[in-house]
C-alpha cells in the first residue's frame, strides 16, 4: 500500500494513518517541493491512499500540481478527503479527475474530519476514538473490494466544473524582530512560499499555517481580525459533528 498524502499540519496524515493502521505503507509526501514528482510511478498491482485536505472545497494547488506528475498505470486508488466541518464541496472530484488522468483506478472515496486548521473549535480532537474505529472498519471494507478483484468505480459527489478557487483571506503575519534565523520555515513551507529572508511570497503561500506551527520562536502569526471576519461568515456551516462518509 502506498500513502500519496499532503498533510502541512497533520490533520490529514492522523486521518490516513487511522485508516491505514498498522499495515507496511510506503509515503510519498506532496508537501516536499524539492521533489521530482516526474520520477514517481506506481505500481499495477499496488493500492494507493491518496490523501488531502480541503481547502475552501478544492484540491489544494501544489498538491494538484505535484500529483498530476505521478503515474499511475492502472493502480488502483482510494481517495481521502479531509476538512475541518465546514464542507468539502468539490475536493473529491477533483481528486477523481486527477486520479484518472494519472492512470489510477478509483475504487472508493473517504471523506474524514480533522480540526479545523484556523478554528480547532471545529472538529476538535478528530479523528478520535469513534472516529478511529470507523475508519479501520472502512479500511477493511476497501480492502475486501481489492480482494474481490472489484474495479468498479463508485459514485463520488462534487461538481463540474469546480467551484472557482479562490486566494487566501489572509496570510501568516510574520514579525521579523522574534526571528531566530533558524530556516526551519524555508526549509519546510510546502509551497516555497518563504524567501531567502524568511519573508513570505505571497504570491506562493497557502496560507497552511505549518509555518505558523513550526516556528520555535513565535515569529509568525495569523492576522486576527480577519481570522475573526472568517470565523463570523463560516460558523453556522461548522455547526454539529459531521460524519464520515464512504463512497464504496
Amino acid at each position: 500500500m502506498i500513502k500519496i498524502m499532503f498533510s502541512p499540519t497533520g490533520g490529514t496524515r492522523k486521518v490516513v494513518s487511522a485508516l491505514a493502521g498498522r499495515r507496511n505503507c510506503e509515503v510519498i509526501d506532496l508537501t516536499d517541493w524539492e521533489t521530482d514528482f516526474d520520477q514517481v510511478e506506481i505500481r499495477p498491482d499496488e493500492l494507493m491512499l491518496f490523501a488531502v485536505p480541503s481547502y475552501a472545497g478544492r484540491v489544494p494547488a501544489p498538491a494538484s500540481e505535484r500529483f498530476s506528475k505521478i503515474r499511475g498505470n492502472g493502480a488502483k486508488a482510494a481517495l481521502v478527503c479531509v476538512y475541518g466541518n465546514r464542507a468539502y464541496e468539490d475536493t473529491l472530484a477533483e481528486m477523481v479527475d486527477l486520479a484518472e488522468e494519472a492512470g489510477f483506478q478509483v475504487i472508493a472515496a473517504v471523506a474524514a474530519l480533522a480540526e479545523h486548521v484556523y478554528f480547532p473549535e471545529y472538529a476538535r480532537k478528530r479523528p478520535d476514538k469513534k472516529d478511529r474505529k470507523r475508519l479501520a472498519e472502512i479500511m477493511d471494507l476497501i480492502e475486501e473490494k481489492v480482494a474481490r478483484d472489484n474495479w468498479e468505480k463508485p459514485f463520488i459527489p462534487g461538481n463540474r466544473p469546480y467551484k472557482e478557487r479562490k486566494d487566501p483571506s489572509f496570510y501568516p503575519v510574520f514579525h521579523m524582530q522574534d526571528c531566530v534565523s533558524c530556516a526551519m520555515c524555508l526549509a519546510s513551507c510546502p509551497a516555497g512560499a518563504v524567501r531567502e529572508d524568511y519573508t513570505p511570497d505571497p504570491a506562493l503561500c497557502i496560507s497552511c499555517t505549518r509555518c505558523i506551527k513550526i516556528c520555535p520562536a513565535g515569529a509568525r502569526s495569523l492576522p486576527k481580525d480577519q481570522v475573526l471576519a472568517l470565523q463570523e461568515k463560516i460558523a453556522p456551516q461548522c455547526e454539529g459533528r459531521k460524519k464520515i462518509e464512504l463512497f464504496l
